[in-house]
């Protein structure tokens, strides 16, 4: 049987993206799941548990395939469009795609629209993809702007990434026949040069999904585990280009979905059953400790693979020990006054991808001619954006949403028990508006996030406390990777979530102001209505 080598390979990169150390450096595992397919996992932790010749400058925990497209049984197909259906394509898992198709291997695909027109109940949820995406031969949605990379597999199974055309187009600027294509937002590599721009997305940490061509014309599929801190914070697009350059042959790389979509599947095991297994660790719902749940994303790229016969599967990466909870609040606390400024509260509400119907026109700014205690409250001017069968959901986020700027008195958390409170107003004969709040329970080496019930704003001009006990089941339900129960150790406020109904989609396109003062935490406080 076959058994995981170490490789140990030195790589010197200008800057400090990746710096020799002596003891602590990552290592690369190696396994041949199928004929023609190298697998390899990149594993940094950051101690003495690794010890290889390159070092990472965090933890990280990366995989990267390698396919020779001429190996026998080798073949690729992408996930076809929506047909009749609403939409350019329906969400699926790639896990459920792959044992849909009866393949070996699969990878998360393009951006997608997150706050499609379409109405959908699960398990159909029909959305429209970012790129230029072709399946098959059968082009499915066009470019989105000129100038974006495009990754094309012919017929012939050769790789190649092209240029997008002009936008609305199926084209490419080299004007070649497309057969299984997918577009990404970033060219990561370019003749084996790293040409990763220099910009927001591409400068955060983040999960990411990869995917290439060698100089010897073999396929690259990259994914990095991010957003699981002391496991795998994740990398930048231009660290893994330096990396796909240094270690892989790379000469043409794009960027693919990443966040929580990022998501690597086999069917290794060769039992003629369709069960397909998550390789990397996605980040929605993961901790430290335990890896996330797979989403449901736009589309897939597959692979059909025969079997290696003296197959053995690469060990997981091993995961650090539970970290200590943060200590907790003990004393009634006020979160956010805005007697100074928005505070926690300062993103725009068009900030989160999770609301819908909300306008980038939607502002908040402090009012002094309102407020419940002090002299200022936060004034929200919500407005729709016109899309016709569109409610309005606004998630307000709360430090961004990151469990770290939701710490108070420099390190403490809410527990699992005690009331979260929150004064509003709005002015009378407003329509109907309703009010949830999200939370993040669990460690800040990760969280799930549950959402309360929802609760009717008044309208009648005065001001109204609105509270939800955390202590109380019948408050709580999952909302991303939650599971309706707070059960901590520590709790951190993600966002104040208003709709036009009191269900997280659909209502009436809802326009108005509504006020916030008074954000705050009673850990004693019970609140049973």
């Amino acid at each position: 049987m076959m058994k995981p080598r170490v490789l140990v390979i030195l790589l010197f990169v200008a800057g400090a993206a990746l710096v020799p150390r002596s003891a602590a450096a990552a290592v690369i595992l190696r396994s041949k799941p199928f004929l023609g397919v190298t697998h390899h996992r990149i594993i940094e932790r950051l101690d003495d548990a690794t010890a290889g010749g390159f070092a990472l400058p965090r933890e990280v925990v990366a995989d990267v395939l390698v396919i020779d497209p001429t190996a026998p049984g080798i073949d690729f197909t992408l996930q076809p469009d929506n047909g009749e259906k609403p939409g350019e394509v329906t969400r699926i898992t790639t896990r459920a795609l792959v044992d849909a198709l009866g393949a070996q291997i699969g990878v998360n695909g393009d951006f997608y629209d997150t706050k499609p027109p379409y109405e959908h109940e699960p398990p159909d949820f029909f959305t429209d993809v970012i790129h230029l995406n072709v399946a098959e031969g059968r082009p499915y949605s066009h470019n989105y702007a000129p100038g974006r990379p495009v990754f094309n597999l012919d017929e012939d199974n050769r790789g190649r990434v092209l240029i997008a055309g002009a936008a609305g187009t199926h084209n490419t600027v080299e004007d070649v026949s497309l057969f299984n294509a997918i577009g990404g937002n970033q060219r990561l590599v370019a003749d084996g040069k790293n040409v990763t721009p220099d910009d927001q997305y591409a400068n955060a940490l983040n999960p990411h999904t990869a995917l290439g061509v060698t100089y010897g014309g073999k396929i690259l599929i990259m994914t990095v585990d991010g957003r699981q801190d002391s496991y795998s914070r994740g990398l930048r697009t231009g660290e893994m280009a330096d990396l796909l350059i240094g270690h892989f042959d790379a000469k043409d790389v794009l960027n693919l979905d990443g966040g929580g979509s990022t998501t690597l599947v086999f069917d290794d095991t060769d039992d003629g059953v369709r069960n397909a297994r998550i390789i990397n660790s996605p980040s929605d719902g993961a901790t430290a400790q335990t890896p996330g749940t797979e989403r449901l994303v736009a589309n897939s790229l597959v692979v059909f693979a025969k079997p290696n016969p003296e197959y053995t599967p690469l060990p997981p990466a091993v995961r650090p020990a539970p970290p200590k909870p943060q200590p907790l609040l003990t004393e009634r606390t006020v979160f956010e006054t805005f007697e100074k400024d928005l505070g926690r509260f300062a993103d725009p509400p068009a900030t989160s991808g999770s609301g819908r119907g909300v306008a980038d026109t939607s502002t908040s700014q402090r009012d002094p001619r309102h407020a419940a205690s002090g002299l200022f409250a936060m004034r929200l001017d919500l407005r729709h954006n016109g899309r016709t069968d569109t409610g309005l959901q606004v998630r307000l986020l709360s430090g961004g949403a990151e469990p770290r700027n939701n710490l108070h008195q420099g390190d403490k958390a809410m527990g699992a028990t005690g009331a979260v409170s929150v004064d509003l107003r709005m002015a009378p004969g407003a329509k109907a508006l309703f009010l949830a709040l999200l939370v993040d329970d669990g460690t800040l080496s990760g969280t799930r996030l549950e959402r309360s019930t929802f609760r009717a704003v008044v309208a009648d001009g005065r001001w109204h406390t609105y509270t939800w006990s955390l202590n109380n089941p019948d408050h709580w339900h999952g909302f991303a990777g939650g599971n309706g129960v707070i059960d901590g150790p520590n709790v951190f406020l993600d966002s104040l979530y208003f709709s036009s109904t009191p269900e997280t989609r659909g209502g009436p396109a809802w326009e108005g102001s509504v006020w916030v003062d008074q954000v705050r935490f009673e850990p004693a406080a019970t609140h049973n209505h």
